[in-house]
């Protein structure tokens, strides 16, 4: 009775020895290709732009002139000096108003 029961449980059980070992792969190294071609992947990905990355070699601007550098300053302290003189609107009191003793 327990022989049947044995051949039986190793016939249910061999699938689970059998099946890692057929998946493994003996002999084979791919590494080096595996490598050359994530290589050859990068530098393409390195050349090409990726769609919505904008454009990857900026136009060349030419540098603003001493004449243009003075008048964006003279603009920035205009806007400065309007802003340092006093609240604006919407600003809020600038004195804050004191609060009656009785509340």
């Amino acid at each position: 009775m327990k022989a049947p029961l044995a051949v039986t449980m190793a016939i249910a059980v061999l699938p689970l020895f059998a099946s890692p070992v057929q998946a493994q792969v003996f002999g084979i190294d791919d590494h080096g290709a595996a490598r050359a071609e994530r290589s050859r992947q990068g530098a393409a990905a390195a050349r090409n732009p990726i769609v919505n990355e904008g454009n990857p070699i900026p136009d060349a601007r030419t540098a603003p002139s001493t004449e243009e550098r003075a008048a964006a300053r003279a603009r920035r302290a205009q806007v400065g000096a309007q802003a340092a003189r006093g609240p604006q609107m919407g600003e809020g009191n600038p004195v804050p108003q004191a609060a009656p003793a009785g509340r």
